[in-house]
């Protein structure tokens, strides 16, 4: 268990998230992370110093942390981590070596795929999850490098630890991108909405209601696993917290900050 400042005890952790570079090799439509209030204020220019990322003394340094607090799986983000490959592979390394059941996980727009990369993905206990929009037209709109992305997808199916996360950009068209990605291969799809790509224009939620109530009814046909309603569903089997008003029992709300409401909010936002 991780102790804070003065012996307090802290929260004990299983999981983290590692940012290993805030640089990347796109410059998506929708990228939130170049407007980020916090980091532009703390750092101005933060994602745009060139080949910024961490050393191997600080990812030594987690390897300790990780094996002295239990932490079991470790999360990198970016930007893009396969920027810096070699420190990549010398991290999940250090880490598998370092703690025992340790897991690895990585966050990608998998354009920087290459025969060393899949290697070592193949050899390693690491787990995917890959920013992907759809088919060709649909990402390519978005990001770019479908076909950078394409040619290993036989490799990623069959290697079974890939999670696809699609980003909600626009709302049309969401369930037929997300059907692509079923038909892939891929079975297990996130949405993310982003707050800054016209989600605020007029109908869009409504649009977004639609496309997602057809998704649920093609995971119920067993077309493939909407993770983000299953844990949310879970989450809500799980709880035996409820409101007086006992709307917490049939659903919970969520608006496009994040903020969840398991009461009459519920039925003010929709």
């Amino acid at each position: 268990m991780a102790r804070g400042q003065g012996g307090s005890t802290a929260i004990p952790m299983k999981r983290m998230y590692f940012l290993l570079s805030p640089n990347c090799n796109l410059k998506c439509a929708y990228c939130f992370q170049l407007e980020n209030p916090v980091e532009v204020a703390s750092a101005p220019g933060y994602h745009a110093q060139p080949r910024l990322r961490a050393s191997r003394r600080v990812i030594d340094a987690l390897a300790r942390y990780c094996l002295d607090n239990g932490v079991k799986h470790v999360e990198f983000f970016g930007g893009e981590p396969l920027m810096y490959r070699q420190e990549f592979m010398y991290a999940v390394r250090t880490l598998c070596k370092s703690v025992p059941g340790m897991t690895v996980g990585v966050v990608t727009n998998g354009t920087l795929f290459d025969e060393q990369l899949m290697d070592f993905f193949e050899s390693h206990p690491v787990s995917v999850l890959l920013s992907l929009e759809g088919g060709r037209e649909r990402h390519d709109a978005f990001r770019g490098g479908f076909d950078c992305i394409a040619r290993w997808v036989p490799r990623l199916v069959a290697k079974g630890r890939t999670t696809i996360a699609t980003q909600v950009g626009k709302a049309e068209g969401l369930r037929d991108g997300v059907r692509a990605v079923w038909r892939m291969g891929f079975p297990r799809v996130y949405t993310n909405i982003i707050d800054k790509y016209g989600w605020y224009a007029p109908g869009e939620v409504a649009v977004f209601e639609r496309e997602y109530a057809g998704l649920i009814d093609d995971m119920l046909a067993g077309k493939g696993e909407l993770l983000c309603a299953l844990q949310l569903h879970g989450s809500l089997a799980r709880s035996s917290h409820r409101q007086s008003c006992g709307v917490a029992a049939q659903g919970l709300a969520c608006d496009w900050h994040g903020r969840l409401y398991p009461c009459h909010r519920a039925m003010e936002i929709g």
